[in-house]
Order: C-alpha cells, then structure tokens, then sequence
C-alpha cells in the first residue's frame, strides 16, 4: 500500500528494463540459446510484453481480453516438448481495496440474478431499458423474429420495426367483436405472436421465404409466400432479453459499475485462464498476517488443464488487506523456482501451501521446473510502489556476488528512499545470470514481466 507520493516508481523501472530493454543473455547452452540466436526467443518475449500490455487495457477499462494469438507466447513451440511455467503474484495489499467505477460490459454466457422472467422478451419503443415490472412483454415462446432470436444470444437486445397478431384493444383491453390481425404491439397484449421485419422473405413460423400476411385475419396463416401481401412495417422497436434487463439493472441503471481493483484483476485473470491452453499456472500473494513480510505460494504451478478451476476459486478468495511488499514476494518466487528453503512463507497468512513443498523435505519448495529448456516467467501485477519492504536488501546483494548492484544495498533502513530497491536487480538476475535448475541440461533463467495500474 503506498501512501508517501516521493516514493520511486518501482514496477515502471522493472517493466521499462525487463520489456523494453533488455537483451537476450549472452549464453550459449543445450537449449539454443546465445548471442547468435535470439529471434525466436525475444520475439516471443516481445508478445509477451504485448500480451502484458493487452492485460493492462483490459483491467483499466474492463473490456474483453482479446487473447487470439497471442496465448502462443506462452505455448512450446517448434521441437520443444515441454509446456511454459508462469507464476501470477498478485499485488493483495490494501490499496488494492481502492474502489473504481469502470464501464459494465454486458456478458451474454453470464446469467445475472434479477426479478425479470427469463420466459419474457421485453419491449419499449424508447431506447431506455424498461424496468422488470412493465407490462411491455411477451412469453419466448411467441416470439417468431429469428433475427431477434439471434441476436439475444450475441448481445441481449433487438431493434427492429415489428408486429403484433392481435386484436383490436380499449379500455377494458381486447375487444372480443374484433378480427385478429398483423398490428402494433399493443403493452398488455402479453400471449400474443411477435414478427420482424428483417425476417421478411427469410422466416415465418418457420424458415422459407415467407412474410407476414397483411391480408390475414382470425384463423387465417398468418404468413404468406405472396410478397405482395408483405405487411408494411411502420414502428421501430427495442427487445430485451430478461437476462441484459437483470445485468442493466445490477449496474443501477448507468451502465457501469463500482469495484476494487482487486476485482478487476481477479476478472481478468479468470477469463485469462479460460482462455489459455497448453501452459503451467500458478499463484502467489502478499502476506496478510501482522507481519507483513513477503508472500506465499498459494496454487503450485501445474498444468493448466487439471488446475483451472482452482486456480479461479484461489484468486477469487484473494482479499486486500497490508503493504506492498514486491521484493520481497519476488524473492520467495525466486526460492520457489529454484527448490529452495521456504522462507516467506513459512509463517505467512496464509503460509505457503503444502503442494509447492517438497514432500521428502517440506522446509523447502518442491520446483516447477522438471523438464530441459523449459520457459520460466513471473507475471506481477501490482497497483502500486514498494513498502515495508526491505528485509530481504541483504539477501539480494550478496546473492549479486561481484555483479554490478545498482540502487541494491544491504540496508534496511524503513526510510522510504529505501523501499524495494533490490527488486530489478533481482529480476535481472534471475534472467541473466540463473540457471534455476542446475541438475537440467541447459540453462533454465526466469523472465519477470510487470504489469503496473492504478498508480498511487
């Protein structure tokens, strides 16, 4: 959570060096990978980047993640048998707990709780959605508008100039000594046949090249071959399907809706994992507990196939609550990576879950990594800037050995100068400089991307 506006922008610098600007290691090992050879790989780094930067406009705006190609980043490719490792570490802190009223976004495979009937079609000749309780309706099962039928499936509403088979109407309702026949639709009129004009020479009760019989009346077809007959249509009107009215009306009415970034985040990351195949997913947090330390490994990276569901039920049980503490967190993925001792996540809230250890010693992490020239990336999506977030400074420096340190140190200072300054010269680190899996043939580095929002 930050609170002081000098803090520096952590998550900027990380993604600037780590998107932007860096180059492929200098490593020539049994997976292909060298200064002679880095198409392949950085044009996939680049798609990554993309594809982070296509996350960040979904979680701004809350539109649909267009995902299309770009879910190859993430799948092997060409000769490579093993699927791609990915840790989402989600920023949990208290400020994520910031509400934001973003645009609501009808989703038809969704079905939203509300008093409207979905055996009713609503109608209004305005183009403000009508409340649950007008008499403006009638039953699906009368609605013979194939077009509007099929539009209801894409997008919930209709408009269209329309009929109605009915009777004449007054005061008292219909008037039983009138013929029934192709007019206005009529509001009380509920049990009634409905057409559309953009059925005409298309469908009737049926397909076929039928329209709506102008001459019809009482037991008559209603629709005729003879497009002499066609009715001529006057009146424009809007559908609704019960389904966009309960949607609408979740919204109060204006389209959009209030929420916490931690929401718009755990959105898009469940329809994140809807869409991807092919790949290993995992999760991790920031601590909860009064401690505030670093964060836990909460869903073990796993194919993606048999871990979906739980990876959607884990995020969505995320709450916001303490500091943000990235360097730290990042540090704990770091010891996840490599097999190490758990650190963070042994007395966290909640500590790191029993699957991400190893069963023949679970005072350390279990790794993901089991196969040669597998691809290792951590996803961050954060909201803000590093706080209480120095404790591991000492581990990161002496972890750099003789490398350059950059703004790395081995203070702890809480001064707010000193907040989170090791963390890209980790990320750095783990791509350059790490082979995580020494026991695999090959050099098995980890790629860090960012995905900052909602800066404070």
């Amino acid at each position: 959570m930050n609170t002081n506006p000098n803090r520096r922008s952590i998550a900027p610098a990380v993604a600037a060096r780590l998107i932007a600007g860096r180059r492929a290691p200098r490593r020539s090992d049994a997976c292909g990978r060298s200064a002679a050879r880095p198409g392949l790989r950085w044009a996939l780094s680049r798609r990554l980047a993309a594809f982070t930067g296509a996350a960040l406009a979904a979680l701004i705006s809350h539109t649909p993640l267009a995902l299309a190609d770009d879910t190859e980043i993430y799948v092997s490719t060409g000769g490579e048998s093993s699927q791609s490792n990915i840790l989402f570490i989600v920023d949990t802190s208290g400020s994520m707990s910031t509400t934001v009223t973003i645009p609501s976004v009808y989703d038809p495979n969704t079905t939203y709780s509300g008093s409207c009937n979905a055996s009713r079609i609503y109608w209004t000749t305005s183009s403000t959605p009508p409340a649950c309780s007008t008499n403006q309706w009638i039953p699906t099962s009368q609605n013979f508008c194939k077009a509007g039928i099929d539009a209801f499936t894409k997008t919930g509403r209709f408009t269209d100039q329309a009929v109605m088979w009915r009777k004449d109407w007054g005061l008292l309702g219909e008037r039983s000594s009138s013929n029934a026949r192709w007019q206005s639709l009529q509001a009380g009129a509920n049990n009634h046949p409905l057409e559309c004009e953009d059925d005409a020479g298309k469908h009737g009760n049926a397909d076929g090249v039928w329209y709506a019989d102008k001459t019809a009346t009482n037991n008559a077809p209603k629709w005729t071959a003879n497009a002499a007959n066609k009715y001529a249509y006057t009146t424009t009107y809007n559908f609704w399907s019960a389904n966009y009215l309960n949607w609408w009306a979740s919204t109060g009415g204006s389209g959009t809706m209030t929420v916490t970034r931690l929401w718009i985040v755990q959105d898009v990351a469940r329809k994140l994992a809807d869409r991807l195949n092919g790949v290993n997913i995992g999760l991790m947090r920031f601590d909860s507990s009064n401690r505030w330390q670093g964060g836990p490994v909460t869903l073990p990276i796993a194919d993606i196939s048999e871990t979906r569901d739980l990876f959607k039920s884990t995020i969505s049980n995320y709450t916001p609550v303490g500091n943000t503490p990235l360097e730290e967190t990042l540090w704990e993925a770091y010891l996840y990576f490599t097999g190490q001792a758990v650190k963070y996540g042994l007395n966290s809230s909640p500590p790191s879950v029993a699957a991400s250890k190893n069963p023949s010693d679970p005072s350390k992490y279990k790794s993901p990594i089991v196969e040669a020239c597998q691809k290792n990336y951590i996803v961050y999506l954060t909201d803000g800037e590093p706080t209480a977030d120095v404790d591991a400074h000492p581990l990161i420096y002496n972890l750099l050995g003789n490398r350059p340190k950059g703004n790395c140190t081995t203070s702890t200072s809480t001064a707010a100068s000193n907040q989170g300054v090791c963390i890209d010269e980790l990320a750095g680190y783990m791509h350059d400089h790490l082979d995580a899996a020494p026991n695999l043939p090959g050099i098995q580095n980890i790629t860090t991307y960012t995905v900052g929002f909602f800066s404070d």
